[in-house]
């Protein structure tokens, strides 16, 4: 049996808005739950290697027009304005399935990531910058192994230079690991727009996430066939500090406070979260709808990892 406290459970409770919220906007994909992982398809088994010309030398993704162009991204949303503990830490570096220290992690992760899937990395911390303003820590196509696990990886000796195989992976590996050393360094932050942030992720330009409905007339884009979004966080939505109310969302002060006959926010004598249907009909109402994200055609699987260390 689990032993939660009332502060546990409201806070669970108010984690799960963010849930609804995510969903409610048709980003849930009960059928899509696990990352790719090698099996017996002959589709992946004789997945087609791409000579190094057919891919951007800046990101080795697919260029426009190759085999394998925008199939599959997957992105991390990482949200660290609490400083993560060190079984947090333990938990992300699972999630991200690399382990420079690990050779079962190191295969793990080429068998688990495809070759040319994109894979992004971005980190909300809450220390300086709104959402908008975020950037990606990383944000690049899995290249080749040079040595499997998919047909792709491997080598033609006669044809190929194995040296500049083996030069792209190590390259993407050691800004992976770049990427994931910032994240263990972050301190606490003030503020959490993980609604804000979910919607920057669906337009961002630095990561191209969004797909684009097609309008007649207009010449054919090429969408991603597939998307994943994977949050790990403690769901605890918490902005403040606007003149206007209903610009603040704070899920904690949604399930503790309530305004007594001045307005004034005062603690509830019995602390109840609302309803998904009576948070979202509230003063809140148009501020949620303008921070839906935008997937466009095809909306992405999400997989939420949900952090309660911190509660």
């Amino acid at each position: 049996m689990i032993n939660i406290n009332n502060r546990q459970l409201k806070k669970y409770l108010s984690g799960l808005l963010v849930i609804i919220f995510i969903a409610a906007c048709g980003g849930s994909d009960s059928d899509k739950k696990d990352l790719p992982v090698v099996n017996d398809s002959p589709a992946l088994k004789s997945y087609e290697k791409l000579d190094r010309e057919d891919l951007d030398k800046t990101n080795f993704c697919p260029v426009n027009g190759a085999e394998h162009h925008k199939e599959f991204h997957i992105v991390y949303l990482l949200d660290t304005t609490m400083k993560l503990s060190k079984p947090e830490f333990a938990t992300i570096n699972n999630l991200l399935l690399y382990d420079a220290n690990s050779p079962q992690s190191i295969e793990d992760f080429k068998r688990a990531i495809p070759p040319y899937t994109k894979v992004s990395i971005v980190n909300l911390d809450g220390q300086r910058l709104e959402a908008s303003e975020t950037g990606t820590l990383f944000s690049m196509c899995r290249p080749r192994t040079g040595d499997g696990p998919y047909d792709a990886d491997k080598l033609n000796e006669l044809f190929e230079n194995s040296m500049l195989v083996k030069q792209d992976w190590k390259a993407f590996i050691q800004k992976f690991d770049t990427a994931k050393s910032k994240i263990a360094a972050k301190a606490n932050g003030s503020f959490t727009q993980l609604f804000e942030m979910i919607l920057e992720i669906s337009r961002m330009s630095q990561i191209g996430f969004s797909n684009v409905a097609q309008k007649p007339g207009q010449l054919a884009v090429k969408n991603w066939d597939q998307r994943k979004l994977i949050i790990a966080s403690d769901l605890m939505h918490q902005v403040k500090g606007n003149q206007d109310a209903r610009l603040n969302i704070d899920l904690f002060d949604a399930c503790y406070k309530e305004p007594n006959k001045k307005g004034t926010l005062v603690a509830k004598k019995t602390p109840k979260c609302p309803t998904w249907n009576q948070f979202y009909n509230s003063e809140k109402k148009n501020l949620l709808d303008s921070l839906k994200p935008q997937w466009g055609p095809n909306p992405p699987s999400v997989e939420i990892l949900f952090f309660t260390q911190n509660f």
